[in-house]
């Protein structure tokens, strides 16, 4: 535990091996090995888990050198037990070759928590909790292992914290063939209710890219973005094609029912402290603009402008003072200048108005000049 060398260390045999004087040492099938310790000597510390050498007693001390009875082709014999924090408990081993195809033979088990995983899922704005259990065996060259075995969890919980997405309870089960990986099972309850499975599999072949041939159903999905939308999805996706190489999402969901419930909660106080927000005593330079909108009222839907007022302060800073919908400044005769005077510390002194084309297409006669009228008599500057 806690990179101890007592008890996370590995052991090494050899085909062949002798020592300097050819007595036989560290062979395959005996109760000899040599220790590859991760720590040098007492109290000496273990650094990133790097692995030292045979040798132990002082820092930078040399185990004793390992030799062949014949020439060729030699196998090394590795034996292993890992065991840590949060549920690490590895252990496995076997032969693999040192020269020409590197011949694997190698069997793997234990527990594996996916904390291990966590630097690079935090990458991808991912959490995953839990354990996994790995029952793996490696063969074949070293350059293209077939591995085959299985990879299972039970209670674990996959966050998406990007896409404000829980699945909890995860249950998983994957058999590898040496060629592909197929999901026997994968499933789990979304947090904001639902549930998630899926089937279908993944190719291993070093090279391939890893092509997918997956399809994941939402069954009664109850999707929440934390913001704003709350939504309720049923469906299928699909995902084909090589993982690294552009895979092909499909399939079709349906959505039952979206609310946008949160969005007055959530913005209006901040339209308050907007509206409330300290404005500049000057701004020499204001700008009248519009844009078009389709608005809704008393059951029609109409082009409506909504005017905006741009402000800019004596520094050159742009600040929005207000907007109104086109229709109301119409019926109200009311400028929104003159408006923005009359509050305290928001006054538009010695101010150039400038009204965009949209004033000349929409020909507010009796609004705009009086506008500039009004700022005139009371600022008594020539606009």
């Amino acid at each position: 535990d806690r990179n101890s060398w007592a008890n996370d260390s590995v052991y090494v045999q050899f085909s062949n091996s002798v020592t300097d004087t050819g007595a036989a040492a560290y062979r395959i099938g005996s109760t000899s090995g040599a220790m590859v310790s991760l720590e040098e000597c007492v109290n000496c510390g273990v650094s990133g888990w790097k692995w030292q050498d045979n040798g132990y007693g002082s820092v930078g001390l040399l185990g004793p050198l390992v030799y062949f009875a014949t020439s060729g082709v030699q196998t090394v014999r590795v034996q292993t037990r890992l065991s840590g924090p949060s549920g690490l408990a590895f252990r496995g081993g076997g032969t693999a070759g040192v020269a020409g195809n590197m011949q694997l033979d190698l069997s793997f088990n234990g527990t594996l928590p996916f904390a291990l995983l966590q630097s690079q899922l935090a990458q991808q704005g991912f959490t995953l909790t839990g354990n996994a259990n790995v029952d793996l065996k490696v063969t074949g060259a070293a350059r293209s292992p077939v591995i085959t075995g299985t990879v299972a969890t039970s209670g674990s919980r996959l966050v998406d914290v990007r896409r404000n997405v829980s699945v909890e309870k995860l249950t998983a089960r994957v058999a590898l063939d040496g060629r592909q990986a197929v999901i026997q099972q994968l499933s789990g309850n979304v947090a904001t209710g639902g549930r998630i499975t899926a089937t279908g599999s993944i190719g291993t072949v070093p090279g391939s890219n890893f092509p997918a041939d997956v399809t994941i159903r939402l069954d009664d999905v109850t999707y929440v973005d934390g913001r704003l939308v709350t939504a309720n999805l049923n469906g299928n996706v699909t995902i084909r094609g090589p993982l690294l190489a552009g895979p092909v999402i499909g399939g079709r969901i349906d959505i039952s029912s979206a609310n946008i419930s949160t969005i007055t909660e959530k913005v209006w106080p901040l339209v308050e402290a907007w509206q409330n927000r300290p404005l500049a005593r000057i701004y020499p330079i204001v700008y009248l603009d519009a844009i078009h909108i389709k608005l809704r009222r008393e059951g029609r839907v109409a082009n409506t402008a909504v005017y905006n007022v741009l402000g800019v302060d004596m520094e050159g800073h742009r600040d929005i003072l207000g907007h109104r919908i086109g229709a109301e400044l119409r019926s109200r005769q009311d400028s929104i200048s003159i408006r923005l005077q009359n509050q305290p510390c928001r006054a538009i002194h010695g101010t150039m108005c400038l009204a965009c084309s949209l004033y000349r297409r929409e020909r507010l006669t009796g609004i705009l000049p009086l506008e500039l009228q009004d700022l005139k008599e009371k600022n008594h500057e020539t606009v």
